[in-house]
Order: C-alpha cells, then structure tokens, then sequence
C-alpha cells in the first residue's frame, strides 16, 4: 500500500496553465520506488521526484523545515497547512523566513551574488532564489506554505542527501511536453551541496538574457532547475 505523505492544496494549482491541467491532478498522494536512487511522490496537485544527486558532503539532511513569506505574518488561509508540518513532524525545527531576512542571509554570505539581486524583479524570481540559498548555507527542508505534510518525513529523508520536487506526468506533458518536469515547491538538502552552485551559478547567467514578469519558471523556477539536472547528470535518465 503506498502511503501519503504530503498533498499540495488547490492554491498551487493556480500556477499552473489552464483549465485541464486541474482536472489531470486528481490523484492522491503516494510514493514510489523507482531506482535505487530515486522516488516518485504523486501528490493530488504535485508530484515530487525524489533523486539522490552526486554529492560529495556526507553530511545528511538536517532536520529542519524552511518556509518564506513576505513577512512573519503569513495569510490566515495557509496557517492550517503550516500547522500540519509540526502535527506530522514535532521533531522538525521550524524556520520561517521573511524577504528581509533572505535577503540579509545573501548579501550577508553571498555578496557576489547580492550584486545581481536587482536584476530580478519578480518576487517569485526572489522567492526561488532565497528557498536556493537557504538549502545551501543551512540544508534541511523547504516547503511552499500550501503544502500540507500527511505523514512524518523522516522516512523519507533518511539515507538522502538531495530531493527535487517533480510534476505529475500528465503537467509535465501538458507545460512541457515531455514525462517529466521539475518543481521546486517541496525541496530537501544537506548543506554545502555543489548541485545548487550548479543552480545559482545557471540563475545567474540566465538572468543576462531577456527577462520579464512571465519567465520566472525559465529563470529561477522549475524550468532552470530541470535543465540543471538533466544538462549535469544529476537527473535519473542518465
């Protein structure tokens, strides 16, 4: 029996292209084993890949869950779905971070990417930008603030080091055109991991070409992060 573990709200369904998009989500939540080194969590309106990537840290994932919102006051509608996170998972410690303080950490530690922050306008680009830098100065868990947690994480942490989220099959066909296609809106690391020097440095160079409030997914979203993977060989299809 394949058990849930998270399910994604119908706010994220927002994000998505179209009508029919919705109506090719409506499945429950599961998980199954792929490969040794990969997972698939089928949620009712995400699906999460779960690749362990070819990290050098042997460090594991520390057991902490990272979430953002513009302030540390975040909309009444989504505190049941924060809630869920310490209900499921007490052990987790909970860090929830405001733009200020997400900022403060790049700049802080990261100057030389600080530097470019003004190119991205979008707060969505920011958003993924920060959820990046977290994973890679702290590791642990981040989480979209509508995704509910179903069951403990720990079974699916332990042993891992990187997991990316993956859209269900038929989103993947129908944005892409293609059997897969990568969210970002439930990640996992250890600290330090080189794969997110990958994804920086990749949002940083696409960050030079045309950039506008409709491509976030292609520069700091799903898109770039998909193409990392699959570009790099941390993707399971090679």
């Amino acid at each position: 029996e394949w058990p849930e573990l998270l399910r994604a709200p119908m706010a994220i369904a927002s994000r998505l292209a179209g009508f029919a998009l919705m109506w090719a989500a409506l499945l429950g939540f599961v998980i199954v084993e792929l490969q040794p080194l990969t997972h698939l969590l089928w949620s009712r309106w995400h699906a999460v890949y779960v690749g362990e990537q070819w990290e050098y840290s042997s460090e594991p994932i520390p057991r902490v869950l990272h979430q953002t919102w513009k302030t540390h006051e975040p909309p009444p509608e989504l505190l049941g779905y924060i809630e869920s996170w310490h209900v499921q998972n007490p052990h987790l410690e909970y860090m929830l971070w405001n733009d200020t303080e997400g900022l403060g950490l790049i700049e802080t530690h990261y100057p030389w990417f600080y530097r470019h922050m003004d190119a991205f306008k979008t707060g969505v680009e920011k958003a993924d930008i920060i959820r990046y830098f977290i994973l890679y100065h702290y590791g642990g868990i981040y989480a979209d603030l509508d995704m509910e947690s179903l069951r403990p994480m720990d079974p699916l942490l332990h042993g891992k080091r990187c997991l990316v989220g993956q859209e269900p099959s038929a989103h993947a066909s129908l944005i892409v055109s293609a059997p897969r296609h990568v969210c970002n809106a439930w990640l996992a690391s250890a600290p330090s991991l080189p794969f997110w020097d990958v994804v920086l440095d990749e949002v940083r160079t696409r960050s030079k070409g045309s950039m506008s409030k409709w491509n976030p997914p292609s520069i700091t979203g799903p898109e770039m992060l998909g193409s990392v993977m699959s570009r790099t060989g941390y993707d399971d299809s090679n």
